[in-house]
């Protein structure tokens, strides 16, 4: 864990360090996280990181990739899904599916 400042109220600080997830906002990740860490086990880019507060933050400033798996896991509605993470979310499950596809065919 890392220990940052608090930005203000709403501030959206995606890809920065210690920036939220994409579409996530900093009083929605407040009320709602709950610590649970699923959003970090599932980054394939492995840039998320809970605060010291067990808040998801970036651990990196770049590379994200808008897969929006962070956000598909989020029970909680903490990180939500995003346009830009909506179409990376299907690029993700499409290309899944198709790796998936192309192993049975082996």
């Amino acid at each position: 864990m890392f220990e940052i400042q608090d930005p203000p109220e709403e501030t959206r600080l995606t890809g920065r360090v210690g920036g939220l997830p994409p579409g996530a906002t900093y009083l929605g990740v407040r009320e709602s996280c709950v610590g649970c860490g699923d959003c970090v086990e599932v980054c394939p880019s492995d840039l998320l990181r809970l605060d010291a507060d067990g808040l998801p933050r970036f651990a990196e400033a770049l590379g994200c990739g808008l897969c929006g798996l962070c956000a598909d896991v989020c029970a909680q509605g903490a990180i939500p899904l995003t346009p830009a993470t909506r179409r990376g979310l299907d690029r993700t499950m499409r290309l899944e599916r198709e790796a998936e596809a192309t192993l049975r065919a082996l």
